[in-house]
């Protein structure tokens, strides 16, 4: 299959995949065991956007723009503690309590109004422990369809609901997602190196994949857009609670951008991967684009 190259460049195709297939569905964005507490959060990158995900008062999850609403500064930086009873942007000091209302806004007379303004909240659910955000792109525009169930896919682990999860770790490639999800399994393969050349990965979404490469671990892996030449690939390294820790879970921690990268280079061209593009058209058709496609 030739594949244009504006395809991976031109600015046009990514705002039409981020309004069409990446805003569209849900993400695997942590594990619940990061958000066991009310207070607790975590900060997650979804389609170009900051998102931060929240243990509510009464324990269920809640799920906000990381955006103020004051001038759109951050509410949460990488960094900041990973608890909190508010949400309160630094910048300019407006607080918000774990439903997303305002609570104080510095220099900013009362308005009397009896429904102070709220951060907008967006759909978050979790199943068999990993939290999932619907990153719709417009007020309303939620999937119809629940998240679906990881312990349906090929070869998944029975531990999966009860499973041990290290850090989210993330690396950044100056590439397009496309060249990247269209050969994950070899490039997974590649990354992990010799030991894991028997990685088992099942596509999860338009930009998510499962993997497994032993009965003790398994990852989750997902990309997040940053430009049209620059993603970053996040893996959540997953084991059972009964199982010593592997070395593909031990290892993660010691990932670095490089390795990924000069995998990247190693590929062949016939390791592109045609079902990926197949999937791609059929969910984003190419006629949406331009007559040059």
């Amino acid at each position: 299959m030739a594949i244009p190259e504006a395809l991976f460049t031109d600015r046009e195709v990514l705002v039409l995949e981020l309004r069409d297939l990446l805003f569209r569905g849900w993400a695997v964005v942590g594990h619940a065991a990061a958000l066991t507490s009310p207070g607790d959060r975590l900060l997650c990158d979804v389609a170009t956007r900051s998102w931060v995900v929240v243990r509510q008062a009464e324990g269920r999850l809640g799920a906000f723009r990381n955006r103020c609403l004051h001038a759109g500064y951050p509410i949460v930086e990488a960094g900041d503690a990973p608890s909190s009873t508010l949400l309160i942007c630094k910048f300019h000091g407006w607080r918000y309590d774990l439903s997303g209302r305002l609570i104080h806004a510095p220099h900013l007379p009362p308005t009397g109004s009896a429904s102070p303004p709220c951060l907008k909240p967006y759909a978050v659910e979790e199943r068999e422990g990993l939290i999932y955000l619907a990153a719709a792109a417009s007020e309303g525009d939620v999937p119809a369809a629940r998240p679906p169930r990881p312990d349906a896919l090929p070869e998944a682990p029975h531990w999966l609901a009860g499973s041990v999860a290290a850090p989210v770790h993330t690396a950044t490639l100056a590439e397009n997602w496309k060249r990247l999800a269209s050969r994950m399994a070899e490039l997974l393969r590649g990354w992990l190196g010799p030991a894991h050349g028997a990685l088992r990965v099942h596509p999860y979404g338009p930009l998510g994949w499962f993997a497994t490469d032993s009965q003790a671990t398994a990852l989750v892996v997902r990309l997040a857009l940053r430009d049209v030449g620059q993603t970053d690939i996040s893996l959540l390294a997953l084991r059972s609670p009964s199982e010593p820790v592997s070395a593909c879970f031990d290892a993660i921690a010691s990932l670095r951008a490089p390795q990924l990268a000069e995998a990247l280079g190693k590929l062949r061209p016939e390791d592109i991967r045609d079902d990926f593009y197949a999937r791609y058209f059929t969910l984003l058709p190419i006629s949406n684009f331009s007559t040059q496609f």
